[in-house]
């Protein structure tokens, strides 16, 4: 009870007194500083340098532009990446840092729900443009769609953005209407992930180095995250049988990569694995092993999820999805989705192993069945089906800077 009353009392104080005077603060260095339009600052807030912002951040390197530049929070991070991208590196905790932000007209990110996340800097989404780029197609509600940070409370804490891009008409009116944003302000250009998912299939296999068993067929079981319900649970069925799962997988020279969500991961402190056992068949595949999941799709023939919007992801593939919506009632009371669960996620739903193990079988010898459906649906959701989004982009914030 003492600490869900301190925790109130640091979110009103911060809602009330920190937010309004890092905002005030900032507001005065940039009214005393000389803007430059050129500069394109992605801050990064994560542990790890991946997704949108790195995929951008590396296509701006690889166009020769000059005025790209990465402000991390994590200090770590930072060190890591210093000799990667030599003098295009920045800490937030630092002089040039500092200097880099204030300066800087054009924020890009890609994780920040919280304007507290980017503290001790406040991104002013009028008086700088905050394009947010987003980490993939939600499935999910989010912004001012979820009933906690529509409250009058906890919508001073949200993160505005004068920006967003996406990849469909509907993706647009999503963005729009959960983050207040101008639907001319919400681009569709499609998103940097997207031109990797709809690029050729890479030469080199990166599963190679967790998995010993050639030719093998590849399951990716990535279930999302559940942060007010209870915590993810894998295989969570009535008539788990360890043994015979195993036996099945053997006999069918199956690997199944278990990819926790990276949210569930640090809130357990790095040690969640979500496996019941430990298994050559049974491989993790969480952040720390493969940072970013667009890298091993291409080689991924089935995948395994409940409401992760890895699913949209999947799409281009045009390979077979399995649904395990366990908790669909619970989830739809604290967070909910934004499409019809049946009628936008095509694919085998199952709550048992029996049928999990059939859903598999069926996955295996009859991958084209659904393929119909399937591309009906990533055509509603990817207006751009190339591998141009990054230069699309591009040409948008140099619009905006000029």
């Amino acid at each position: 009870m003492g600490w869900t009353f301190f925790s109130k009392v640091k979110k009103i104080f911060t809602v009330a007194l920190i937010i309004p005077a890092i905002r005030l603060f900032w507001n005065g260095v940039r009214f005393f500083s000389k803007q430059n339009k050129q500069i394109i600052l992605f801050f990064h807030t994560e542990k790890v340098f991946y997704d949108n912002s790195k995929l951008l951040f590396e296509f701006l390197i690889a166009k020769g532009d000059n005025n790209s530049f990465l402000l991390l929070k994590n200090r770590k991070l930072y060190l890591s990446l210093q000799e990667k991208y030599p003098n295009r590196v920045f800490y937030t905790k630092s002089i040039q840092g500092f200097n880099l932000f204030r300066k800087s007209p054009n924020i890009v990110i890609s994780y920040g729900t919280s304007a507290i996340e980017f503290f001790p800097y406040y991104l002013n989404a009028k008086k700088q443009n905050i394009i947010y780029l987003g980490h993939g197609i939600p499935m999910k509600k989010i912004g001012r769609q979820v009933a906690r940070w529509s409250s009058p409370f906890f919508e001073k804490l949200l993160q505005s953005y004068t920006y967003a891009t996406c990849n469909s008409l509907l993706e647009r009116f999503v963005l729009a209407s959960s983050f207040k944003l101008l639907v001319d302000n919400v681009w569709i250009t499609g998103t940097p992930r997207s031109d990797k998912l709809f690029s050729s299939r890479p030469k080199v296999n990166p599963l190679e180095s967790v998995i010993p068993f050639p030719d093998s067929k590849v399951v990716l079981y990535a279930p999302t995250w559940r942060e007010l319900g209870n915590s993810t649970g894998f295989f969570p069925f009535p008539d788990f049988d360890a043994n015979k799962l195993l036996h099945y997988l053997e006999s069918k020279n199956i690997v199944i990569l278990l990819r926790g969500h990276k949210e569930e991961i640090k809130n357990a402190g790095g040690r969640f694995s979500g496996s019941k056992f430990q298994h050559k068949r049974i491989v993790a595949a969480n952040q720390d092993v493969f940072p970013d999941v667009v890298d091993i799709l291409p080689f991924v023939d089935i995948l395994v999820t409940d409401y992760s919007g890895m699913y949209f992801d999947f799409l281009p593939f045009n390979r077979p999805v399995i649904f395990i919506p366990y908790d669909l009632n619970e989830y739809n009371k604290y967070k909910g989705l934004l499409f019809p669960y049946n009628e936008y996620m095509i694919g085998e739903k199952v709550l048992t192993q029996s049928d999990f193990i059939a859903a598999l079988e069926k996955g295996i010898l009859e991958p084209e069945k659904d393929a119909e459906r399937r591309m009906e649906i990533m055509k509603l959701f990817y207006n751009h089906r190339d591998t141009n989004s990054c230069e699309r982009i591009y040409e948008k914030i140099k619009n905006i800077s000029s």
